[in-house]
């Protein structure tokens, strides 16, 4: 972590001479001292300037260089904030002059009234850097144990920053001013130029900086310390109740609140980062990003609470998961609760200076971590959990009595290292409990049936190897995390669920050519597999490494007849409502992904009814909807033009599959005993028909002609649909149609017709999940949670039997994210059954029997016959 070095006060009760101050804080980097003679009064602690020392001025207090000079400032909750007076217990000020700990001085050696500072330690050189780095954050640390000294040094931050905004501001204005007047006096006319003259000589402040504006800290009653946010609301003073806020964001009616006896937040300091307009910047809650340009609603997400004397943090303060920094350090707290675990949005952690004896293993699921400090506690083992904090970039431990082996790593090898050390040291964890199987009920009148018209079907997204990298997936341990692992214990899964349909999304070539076809062959499944776009203008050895969707059928149940592949890129440059402009090449025509078709005869049923499998990777980044949704689009025009070719009695729907003919022909042959080309039929049966765009645009079908066979359509769509249930694909897949109001289709009004038109298909289609309400997630990392995986069929034509259900919710909780040792992907497999309701009537499935018979019988005796 970078830190800027700024002119900043440090805790308030400094009264060592200028060589004791500069003997107690060393060559901490940034911070130095200099002699300065007219400097011999103390400023104000909240003033912003240097604070004297007998003649010495210390300068240097570390910021994060992340603030970019609109660091925290101090606020008073607004009114939705709960429980926040009960945050703070035992706490009182006049307690810090009794207050004792492990290696701490007495408060007489740090000044009347001011809170311990644990003593300094002989000093020693440094092991390595990286042990330099940790010396360094300790010295800051015990720097910081005077009550709420990081939100003292954002105040004087916010000051600073908005002294030299007023002064640029100022600056610019007198230049233009100046230039107003020599434009004036050029001219040749006696008039004055109209203008308001009176603008010179004022200062102009840019909005949220300066003037009436500027966030001033005030103190209140019962020690609060609030400021009056930058927003238009606490400016208006011609209106209403004279300016007063609403909210207690408002100063003096913090001040009213704390002299009627109400606790508000009387040492709590809540600070808030706002923009340079003053607005709210929104806090990472359960709905997300939330940000909010409603001043009466300012979030803050920093919350400081250090050297208060804290005995216990409430259980409110555990609920308030929004915080993205907490400073509890230099107080009284034994222990950390184990309910920290909670505030999974936390960056940074400060609990140094305490009396704390253990750390919870619960604090490695708080994976955000960046700054976890712990200096000066009585520590004695580190939890091997903190090796899931992939992000964490500094961990302080030094001034505890911690295990050697972890201590000398962290002094030699720093934070990464020892993060990742304590990961990979972790014991296998136990595994989820089984996934129940769920049975829906409208189906317990036909369980009777006979089997045979049930159908499995798995979609699966494997996390492809290059993409499972330590950066992205750094809190599962790098042996669970390698593809050798990772690929046994997915083959395992698809073993174990035993599908007769297996859709499977981030297969590279090599993956599927080397490991998944040989070891599902050997269960009895044939398959087909189709890389993305980007693999035509690649080498073979380059292809090997490229991704695509991989389709995998039970070979006793079903024939493959034919196989489609819709490349997104191509198939748009050839469709003549796509505009060419920019934004086509530069948002979709820049993404290669697919979609792979197969058409599978059940040769199991009497009529062996034909069934359409799509396998689809929709595009990842949300901020493409339109690449969703136009992808999605051409999906589902694609599975239209597809069932039209194969509609029921069409031209095309009795096609043998290439293992009929070949079946056919080699019983033919076999009557030929003396044939020189007996051999030529079997190099046939391994290569099924592949139909391209060009056969499927000939066919040329009328908009009725697409919903009649849409109707009668049994089609089944897998894949990573990479949306949630909210979004506007899921809206479209599911009704069939999406509105033109709707946001997600905004994007696309530059290179396509739908943002006006509107989208729809012609297919009724449902999710096999949808009686659940979907799964709560599908895909599980520290990032995202969510569904965005989907398994869709023809609601006329498929009736869903039962799903498996989700991972269990307890055990998901108590972990980071996938992929996890015992979960191989950071996507979950969904499988469901399904019961095939034929639309062909009884006539119609012996015509369709007799039209196969006489199909196969044609092509195996045109194939004898070219043999002889």
């Amino acid at each position: 972590m970078n830190y800027n070095y700024q002119q900043l006060p440090l805790h308030q009760p400094i009264t060592q001479s200028g060589n004791a101050a500069a003997h107690m804080y060393g060559n901490i980097p940034g911070l130095k001292t200099h002699h300065h003679p007219h400097h011999h009064h103390s400023h104000n602690a909240y003033s912003g300037g240097p604070v004297s020392t007998g003649g010495t001025v210390l300068y240097g207090s570390p910021l994060p260089a992340s603030n970019n000079g609109n660091g925290p400032i101090v606020g008073m909750p607004s009114r939705h904030t709960p429980g926040l007076n009960s945050l703070l217990m035992n706490s009182s000020p006049q307690q810090h002059s009794n207050v004792s700990g492990p290696n701490t001085n007495s408060s007489a050696a740090m000044g009347v009234g001011g809170p311990p500072i644990h003593s300094m330690p002989q000093p020693m050189a440094p092991a390595s850097e990286f042990h330099q780095v940790q010396l360094m954050y300790q010295k800051r640390s015990r720097a910081a144990a005077s009550p709420h000294y990081h939100a003292r040094v954002a105040i004087a931050q916010q000051r600073s920053q908005s002294n030299i905004a007023a002064a640029v501001a100022a600056s610019a204005a007198a230049a233009a001013a100046a230039a107003a007047a020599a434009a004036a006096a050029t001219t040749t006319t006696t008039t004055t130029t109209a203008g308001t003259p009176s603008q010179g000589n004022s200062s102009i402040t840019p909005s949220g900086f300066g003037g009436d504006r500027v966030a001033t800290p005030q103190t209140v009653s019962g020690g609060a310390i609030v400021m009056r946010p930058s927003t238009p609301q606490n400016n208006n003073n011609s209106k209403g109740n004279g300016g007063a806020s609403a909210t207690p964001n408002n100063a003096s009616t913090a001040a009213a609140m704390g002299r009627s006896g109400t606790p508000v937040a009387r040492h709590g300091m809540l600070t808030t980062t706002t923009t340079a307009a003053g607005q709210g910047m929104g806090y990472l809650g359960q709905g997300g990003p939330a940000g909010t340009n409603n001043s009466s609603k300012l979030s803050w997400t920093e919350l400081d609470m250090g050297g208060m004397g804290l005995r216990a943090l409430a259980k409110e303060l555990l609920g308030y998961t929004f915080l993205t920094k907490l400073y509890i350090n230099h107080n009284q707290l034994k222990e950390l609760p184990r309910d920290i675990s909670k505030l999974r949005n936390l960056e940074e952690l400060d609990a140094s200076g305490n009396q704390l004896t253990r750390i919870p293993s619960d604090i490695g699921l708080c994976c955000r971590l960046k700054e976890l400090l712990l200096f000066d506690n009585r520590i004695e083992r580190v939890p091997l959990e903190i090796g899931t904090l992939y992000m964490l970039e500094t961990l302080g431990l030094e001034g505890n009595p911690v295990e050697s082996e972890v201590l000398e790593m962290l002094q030699r090898s720093g934070t990464k290292a020892t993060v990742q050390y304590l990961r990979d040291s972790k014991p296998q964890p136990p595994p989820p409990p089984d996934r129940e199987w769920i049975t829906f009920e409208s189906t317990n009148a036909q369980q009777q049936q006979d089997s045979k018209d049930l159908i499995s079907v798995v979609s699966y997204n494997v996390l492809c190897s290059k993409y499972a990298t330590p950066q992205l997936y750094g809190y599962c341990p790098s042996w669970a995390l390698e593809w050798e692992y990772r690929r046994d214990s997915v083959l395992s899964e698809l073993t174990m669920l035993g599908a007769d349909i297996m859709c499977l999304q981030e297969v590279t070539s090599s993956q599927y050519e080397s490991f998944f076809k040989p070891k599902l062959q050997e269960l009895g499944y044939g398959g087909v597999f189709w890389p993305k776009s980007r693999a035509r203008t690649m080498t073979e050895e380059e292809r090997k490494s490229v991704d695509g969707c991989a389709t995998f059928y039970r070979e006793t149940m079903l024939d493959l007849v034919t196989t489609h592949l819709i490349e997104f890129q191509q198939s748009a440059m050839n469709k003549q409502n796509i505009h060419k402009s920019d934004d086509f090449f530069n948002r979709f025509l820049t993404k290669d992904n697919i979609c792979g078709f197969v058409v599978l005869r059940h040769k199991s049923l009497s009529d062996e009814p034909l069934l359409i499998v799509a396998n689809a990777h929709i595009h990842w980044n949300p901020e493409y909807t339109d690449v969703k949704m136009l992808q999605s689009s051409m999906m589902m025009d694609e599975l239209g033009r597809l069932a039209n070719y194969y509609r029921p009695n069409g031209p095309h729907y009795n096609q043998p599959s290439a293992k009929q003919v070949a079946a056919a022909a080699a019983a033919a042959t076999a009557a030929s005993a003396g044939s020189p080309h007996r051999n030529s039929v079997s190099s046939r049966s391994s290569t099924p028909a592949t139909l391209n765009q060009s056969m499927l645009a000939k066919s040329n079908p009328s908009e009725s002609q697409l919903t009649s066979s849409a109707t009668r359509a049994s089609s089944i769509i897998c894949g990573d649909f990479n949306s949630v249930p909210e979004s506007g694909l899921y809206e479209f897949m599911s009704r069939g149609k999406l509105s033109t109001d709707h946001q997600d289709l905004a994007k696309l009004a530059s290179y396509t017709d739908c943002a006006t038109a509107g989208l729809s298909h012609h297919f009724s289609i449902k999710s096999a999940y949808s009686s659940l309400g979907e799964l709560p997630i599908t895909n599980y990392t520290p990032m995202f949670q969510g569904a965005i995986d989907y398994i869709w069929h023809t609601s006329k034509t498929l009736a869903p039997v039962g799903v498996l259900g989700p991972i269990d919710e307890k055990w998901r909780k108590s972990n980071v994210g996938f992929p996890h040792p015992h979960i191989p992907s950071d996507h979950i497999p969904l499988m469901a059954e399904f019961r095939w309701r034929p639309a062909a009537s009884g006539l119609e499935k012996s015509q369709s029997g007799q039209k196969l018979s006489a199909a196969v019988n044609s092509v195996a005796g045109s194939g004898s016959g070219s043999n002889k």
